[in-house]
């Protein structure tokens, strides 16, 4: 048995079938130098049928599309033949899963909606140009690859429809069920405990962090031009999206403003609780007030709201508080002036509660155990240096300048069962219900004709 990645433990139970049901791939436009010339090479190649499911074919550009995403993600280089190989053969094994499904979905009168498929594709697309950095980058790819973006769409459209028709027969008549006593996840532990992985080094830190912000003069401005944007578009002058193309700083005003689905969370984690329970709290169809942000003032528009408010899915209008170099000194005074009277001898707890600008800094400061791993490189070579109860200079991190102090380290050691249980049980249950999908849905291949034409 491989060495057990702890990471796999903290992936849902719920969602594990999820790499051959659902999760609409990017299988036309490649992201990456190592995909974009294969998946470049596949569109050049003469297409030809690599496998058949009730005598539907699957192409071979269909599943060298899936073949590129899949060696990009995975960080394999096309000349490691062997791992390539593997891949392509797995891939041919979905694409063959997702057409049985598709033919089971269709058998039963399972059926999606052209608003649910388009809404799928939008998603896509979006997601390509976040992950080509640019609208010039999208086009860029586009053009290399000999498509427009409406045949990109029809690519997706139906790649869209075939994931959601795999994914709701499989919410409909898979009812896997798992139970994984506490006594079985035990004795995993002991049978397995020198496969599992090591916990890291960790380091227990203190900070205070004083964010570069705008002037007040720079972000009134930018509030004001929110309030008047948000009057246009509540007075029906214009469109959200319209607008957002227009005025908005932010990456998607180019597309409008969508950003598409956010779990809950998400925004809390870039832009803090507060801003997030305002999100959170807006009605479907309503567009928020402007929301401060560090980079100046947001408005939101919420379209969609989970049954039970686990996500939302939002459009958004950036008017932006450009920084000036003066921001950045007045913040490096600021951290440089709380420095000195840590080294004077004040409290870095209390100094941190009435200082920091940092979620945590009413605990003062207190961050916890982090592993060195998870660290920024310029983070983590300041901090191994210091002493424990040691403070560092200002370190310029994100947007602000932070001071840590360091409490405490511990080695890497394994895992204590108690560290781990809550993981191992989940990552057990997944395993569990991967088999059983696995066995359900060889029952349900066995009655469709399935032929792979593959070479080897």
């Amino acid at each position: 048995m491989k060495k057990t990645d702890r990471a796999e433990w903290m992936q849902c139970a719920a969602g594990w079938w999820l790499r051959t049901a659902i999760g609409l791939a990017v299988v036309s436009l490649a992201v990456g130098s190592a995909s974009a010339q294969t998946a470049g090479a596949a569109a050049q190649t003469i297409d030809r049928v690599v496998a058949t499911v009730d005598n539907q074919p699957i192409l071979l550009n269909e599943l060298e599309g899936r073949v590129a995403v899949a060696l990009d993600q995975a960080q394999i280089s096309p000349q490691d033949t062997a791992a390539v190989r593997e891949v392509r053969r797995q891939m041919l094994e979905d694409l063959i899963d997702q057409r049985v499904l598709e033919r089971e979905a269709e058998a039963k009168s399972i059926k999606v909606t052209n608003e649910e498929v388009n809404t799928a594709v939008e998603e896509a697309i979006r997601r390509n140009r976040e992950m080509l950095g640019s609208e010039e980058a999208f086009r860029s790819q586009l053009e290399r690859e000999g498509i427009t973006e409406e045949e990109l769409r029809q690519r997706y459209r139906e790649e869209a429809r075939r994931d959601m028709l795999g994914s709701r027969m499989v919410q409909t008549e898979f009812h896997g069920q798992t139970t994984v006593s506490a006594e079985e996840v035990r004795k995993y532990f002991d049978e397995h405990r020198t496969e599992l992985p090591q916990r890291e080094p960790a380091i227990h830190l203190q900070r205070i962090a004083i964010r570069v912000q705008p002037d007040s003069v720079v972000m009134e401005r930018a509030r004001t031009l929110a309030l008047d944007v948000r009057r246009r578009i509540v007075g029906q002058e214009m469109t959200f999206p319209d607008a957002a193309r227009r005025w908005s700083a932010d990456a998607s005003g180019p597309q409008g403003g969508d950003l598409g689905r956010i779990q809950r969370g998400a925004l809390a984690s870039r832009l803090g609780v507060a801003f997030e329970d305002s999100v959170f709290a807006l009605a479907p169809g309503a567009i928020s007030q402007p929301l401060a942000t560090p980079a100046g003032y947001q408005l939101v528009w919420l379209q969609e709201k989970g049954p039970a408010d686990e996500w939302v899915r939002i459009s958004v209008i950036l008017c932006d508080a450009p920084m000036m170099r003066a921001d950045q000194v007045r913040a490096q005074e600021k951290a440089d002036q709380i420095a000195a009277r840590l080294r004077a001898g004040e409290a870095f707890d209390e100094l941190a509660r009435r200082h920091s600008e940092a979620p945590e800094a009413s605990q003062g400061g207190e961050l916890g155990e982090i592993p060195l791993v998870a660290l920024q490189d310029s983070v983590r070579a300041v901090v191994e240096r210091l002493e424990v109860g040691e403070a560092s200079p200002p370190i310029p991190v994100e947007g602000a300048f932070v001071i840590f102090r360091v409490l405490g380290r511990e080695a890497g050691r394994p895992y204590a069962y108690a560290e781990v249980e809550t993981e191992l049980t989940e990552w057990l249950k997944q395993r569990q219900l991967e088999e059983q999908y696995r066995q359900w849905l060889d029952g349900i291949k066995a009655h469709h004709y399935v032929e792979r034409r593959m070479e080897e």
